[in-house]
C-alpha cells in the first residue's frame, strides 16, 4: 500500500459497529466495506451526511425514507442507483456534487416535496423515471454535458414549468414529459439528434416548441421530423388533415389530443405507431391510410366516442389492445387480409355487435373479445386455427357460436360466462380445449367420426388435452350421425 493511500484512509472514520463484511456508522447507515458503498439508510433519519469516501449510493438505499428532509452527498461520489431516493416525501432539496457520472433509473421517483435540484455537470444521462412523480419541482437546468434524456424522466411533474435542455442533447426518449401539464414553452437545441415516441404526451399548457434544428419543424402544432414523422400534436382544433408530406405517425403522436374529432390520413403514411392515438376521447371518424398493414398496440385504446371504423384491405394484423375500452364502438370492417387479432384488442368494447371474421383470419389471442357484451353471434370462416384464452369470455347475450373445421386449438376460459350459450357444434379438427374453456352446462354436438370421441362403460364423452400431460372430459354431449 503506498504513502498516499495510507494516509487517505487514516481519515476515514472507524464503524460503530461490523456485522460479517458490513460496517455501520453512527447514525445505523450500512455501508460496505471501507465506506466505499452506502447500502442501507436507517429510516428513521432527519438529516444525514454521507461519509466522504463513498463512491456509490446502492439501489434502494434511501427507499421510502419518509422522515429523510435533506441530504449531503460527498464530493468523490460516483454512482446512485436504481430507487436509491424514491419515496423520500419530506426531502425538499438535492445538490448533486459534480463527480457523479452516473444516476440510475427511478433514483429520485415520488418525491412529493422535492423543489430544488442542482445536477452533477459530469452527468451524461438523465435515466427512465429518474424525477418522475416529482409535483412540486418547478424549474431545472440541465448542465451541457447531458446527452440524452429517458422515458418518462420528468413525466408528472405537475408544477415543472421551465426546463433548460443541454446544448449537447442528442436523444429525447418518448413520455419524457408526460402530463407536465405546467409546461408552456421546449426549445430543441441543434444537437438533437433523435426523438423516439412522444415526450410531450398530455402536456396541457405546451404550446410552443422552438427548433434550433433542421431535424424536427414545428408547424400547424405537429412536432414533425425531417423524415416526415409526426411525433407531436399540440394543435388543438377539432379536425386535423395530414398533407401528402408525413409518412408516418410517431408512438403516441396524438395520444391524448381530447378535443380531435375527426382526423384524415393521407395514403402516403405507411405505419402509424403504438398509442398514435389512445385516449382521444372525443375522436368520432378517422380516415386510415390505404396501405397499411398493421394496427399497431394500443392505436386506439379508450378513444370513448369512436362509433366505427373501417379497415383497409392491407391490414394483416390487429395488435394488443389496438381498440381496447371503446365503449363507443358498435361496428368494425375487417380487412380481407386479416390474420391476427392480438390479445384484449377489443376488450371493453360493450357496444359492439356486428363481427364478421375473413377467411384469412388464423388466430384471435387472450382476452381479444372479452367484455364485449352486446355481441350475440360469432361466426367464422374456413380459416381460423387458434382462439386464445378468455378470447370472448364474460359475452353475457351470446347466444350462437360457429366453429369451422380448420379450427384446432380453444384456449382456458375463451368462451367462459357466456350464460346464454346452451350448445356448440365441435368439429373433427379440434384437438385441444383449455381449462373451463366453455359454460359448464353447454352441450356440446360432436359428430360420430370425432377423434375425440371415446366410450367408457358404453357412455360415450369427449376427452381433450389441454396440457401435454394433463386431459379433461366432457360428458355433457350430443352424437350427431
Amino acid at each position: 500500500m503506498t504513502e498516499k493511500m495510507m494516509n487517505s484512509r487514516e481519515y476515514l472514520p472507524k464503524p460503530n459497529r461490523v456485522e460479517g463484511r458490513y460496517w455501520y456508522d453512527d447514525e445505523g447507515v450500512q455501508y460496505s466495506e471501507s465506506w466505499t458503498r452506502l447500502i442501507k439508510s436507517n429510516p428513521e433519519l432527519i438529516n444525514y451526511k454521507v461519509i466522504e469516501g463513498c463512491e456509490e449510493i446502492g439501489d434502494y438505499a434511501f427507499y421510502n425514507a419518509d422522515s429523510l428532509e435533506s441530504i449531503t452527498l460527498p464530493t468523490g461520489l460516483k454512482k446512485i442507483g436504481m430507487l436509491s431516493f424514491s419515496g423520500c416525501h419530506s426531502l425538499k432539496k438535492i445538490d448533486i456534487p459534480d463527480s457523479v457520472i452516473e444516476i440510475a433509473e427511478e433514483a429520485f421517483m415520488d418525491l412529493s416535496e422535492l423543489e430544488e435540484v442542482r445536477l452533477s455537470s459530469s452527468l451524461k444521462t438523465i435515466s427512465n423515471n429518474c424525477f418522475a412523480d416529482c409535483p412540486r419541482l418547478k424549474t431545472i437546468n440541465l448542465p451541457d454535458s447531458i446527452i440524452s434524456i429517458g422515458n418518462n424522466a420528468f413525466s408528472d411533474c405537475s408544477s415543472l414549468s421551465e426546463i433548460r435542455l443541454s446544448n449537447s442533447l442528442k436523444t429525447l426518449e418518448g413520455e419524457a414529459f408526460f402530463g407536465c401539464i405546467s409546461l408552456e414553452e421546449i426549445i430543441l437545441p441543434n444537437s438533437l439528434e433523435t426523438i423516439t415516441g412522444n415526450p410531450f404526451i398530455a402536456c396541457q399548457s405546451l404550446s410552443s416548441i422552438i427548433s434550433h434544428t433542421h431535424r424536427f419543424e414545428f408547424k400547424d402544432g405537429l412536432l414533425i421530423s425531417s423524415e416526415g414523422e409526426v411525433i407531436s400534436c399540440l394543435n388543438d382544433s377539432e379536425k386535423i388533415e395530414l398533407d401528402q408530406s408525413i409518412i408516418s405517425i410517431g408512438r403516441g403522436g396524438f395520444s391524448h389530443s381530447q378535443r380531435l374529432k375527426e382526423i384524415i390520413i393521407p395514403d402516403s403514411v405507411q405505419r402509424i405507431g403504438d398509442w398514435a392515438f389512445q385516449y382521444c376521447s372525443s375522436l368520432e371518424e378517422i380516415r386510415l391510410p390505404s396501405n397499411l398493414k398493421k394496427i399497431e398496440d394500443e392505436v386506439f385504446a379508450d378513444c370513448s366516442s369512436l362509433e366505427s371504423i373501417s379497415l383497409p384491405e392491407t391490414v394483416e394484423s390487429i395488435g394488443s389492445w389496438a381498440f381496447s375500452d371503446c365503449s363507443s364502438l358498435r361496428s368494425i370492417k375487417l380487412s380481407k387480409s386479416l390474420a391476427l387479432i392480438d390479445e384484449w384488442a377489443f376488450s371493453g368494447c360493450s357496444q359492439l355487435s356486428e363481427l364478421s371474421f375473413p377467411s384469412a383470419l388464423r388466430k384471435i389471442g387472450e382476452g381479444a373479445f372479452q367484455y364485449a357484451i352486446n355481441i350475440k353471434t360469432i361466426r367464422f370462416e374456413d380459416g381460423i386455427e387458434e382462439i386464445g384464452d378468455w378470447a370472448f369470455s364474460y359475452l353475457m347475450n351470446l347466444t350462437e357460436v360457429s366453429l369451422p373445421e380448420t379450427i384446432t386449438s380453444i384456449g382456458s376460459y375463451a368462451f367462459s360466462d357466456t350464460l346464454k350459450l346452451k350448445s356448440i357444434y365441435i368439429p373433427n379438427s379440434l384437438k385441444i380445449i383449455g381449462v373451463e374453456a366453455f359454460p359448464e352446462d353447454i352441450i356440446m354436438k360432436v359428430a360420430d367420426s370425432h377423434p375425440m370421441l371415446v366410450s367408457e362403460d358404453s357412455k360415450p364423452y369427449l376427452e381433450f388435452k389441454y396440457h401435454r400431460a394433463f386431459a379433461h372430459r366432457f360428458e355433457n354431449i350430443e352424437i350427431i350421425q
